[in-house]
């Protein structure tokens, strides 16, 4: 699951800024993205089982990537501003979203 992550490939388009993705059309690989996020935030506890199942049968009828990523937005802690020249917190061992909060910041 999150493959993606691991093997150091951009998630796609569902992580590109609202003005990039505006009413752009999902694809399936798009809405499969959306769902292993939903389940590993379930995974996480993040999500309570009925959330998951709502979001899951929204996820795999989304026609637009803005649908999507409203979908997965408020998983992930919104990332802290960074100060020109300084950099971000190093993730603490063991992080499994250290990746994609990383990838999010750089959007």
């Amino acid at each position: 699951m999150l493959a993606f992550l691991h093997l150091g490939h951009s998630p796609g388009p569902l992580f590109r800024p609202p003005e990039q993705r505006a009413e752009q059309r999902a694809s399936d690989a798009d809405r499969d993205t959306a769902v292993d996020i939903l389940c590993a935030a379930a995974a996480d506890g993040r999500l309570t089982m009925t959330e998951l199942d709502e979001r899951l049968g929204a996820a795999l009828s989304a026609r637009t990537l803005r649908q999507l990523a409203e979908l997965i937005a408020d998983l992930f802690p919104a990332p802290a501003p960074v100060r020109p020249g300084t950099r971000s917190a190093s993730a603490a061992p063991g992080d499994r979203w250290a990746v994609l909060r990383s990838l999010l910041e750089s959007a």
